[in-house]
């Protein structure tokens, strides 16, 4: 655990500890932190908003990694004939990438969006329809 998580630790139970001392009682402290106050107060936040950034990251994620692939798969056409070897030899590699990132670009893709379906029938994110 890194100095900084182990002090925001500390400070975080120190402000409990505060709470409690000023509730009085473990009841109202826990009807104080499950009020949106008490939530931001206590530095929680929210599952729902925190999936869905997570999805859209990858979501991204493959996108990108699409893209690039498709790119090198443009990239790898034949160069035609009687060009360099070397030439011939580096669209070979460009194809292979561009095919392996344009695969993994999808598989991303699609278990982005099976989480996302996931997701949403176990009501984490959004309403199941």
């Amino acid at each position: 655990m890194s100095r900084r998580h182990a002090a925001r630790r500390a400070a975080r139970d120190a402000l409990l500890e505060r709470l409690l001392e000023r509730f009085g009682d473990v009841p109202a402290l826990v009807d104080f932190l499950r009020s949106p106050e008490g939530r931001a107060v206590a530095g929680v936040g929210d599952g729902a908003a925190q999936v869905a950034i997570r999805l859209l990251w990858t979501l991204v994620g493959g996108a990108v990694l699409a893209g690039l692939g498709g790119v090198l798969l443009w990239l790898g056409r034949d160069p035609g004939a009687g060009v360099d070897i070397n030439l011939v030899r580096a669209a070979e590699d460009a194809r292979w990438w561009g095919a392996v990132l344009s695969a993994l670009g999808v598989a991303v893709l699609a278990a982005a969006a099976v989480a996302a379906t996931i997701a949403r029938r176990w009501r984490v994110i959004g309403d199941a329809h």
